[in-house]
């Protein structure tokens, strides 16, 4: 996981909704993201994307809208509705904001 997520420098946030949900201020934190996922790893998570649509870039980031669905042993599966945007460079595209939440 280290790797699809920019580095500290250009990374923005990485939020989620619901139970187990990622908020301020450890979801503007980047060195709060690897424990975190551990954490879901060991309830089970799955994230299944549903849909995906890009918006264009600006700034140096690409920026998207995506669904999927959220399922672990303390989640029961939900849909979740989000956004996020990537940062682009010739070193590789990473993840730079993520944000998703139950509807």
């Amino acid at each position: 996981m280290d790797t699809i997520f920019s580095a500290a420098s250009t990374f923005k946030w990485y939020s989620s909704g619901g139970p187990s949900g990622r908020l301020a201020p450890d979801a503007y934190q980047r060195s709060t993201l690897l424990p975190y996922f551990a954490d879901r790893h060991a309830w089970g998570e799955h994230l299944k994307l549903t849909s995906y649509t890009g918006h264009g870039n600006s700034n140096g980031y690409a920026h998207f809208e995506f669904q999927l669905v959220r399922e672990a042993r303390d989640v029961v599966a939900t849909t979740y509705y989000g956004k996020g945007a990537i940062i682009c460079s010739n070193r590789g595209n990473k993840i730079a904001v993520w944000s998703m939440a139950p509807r």
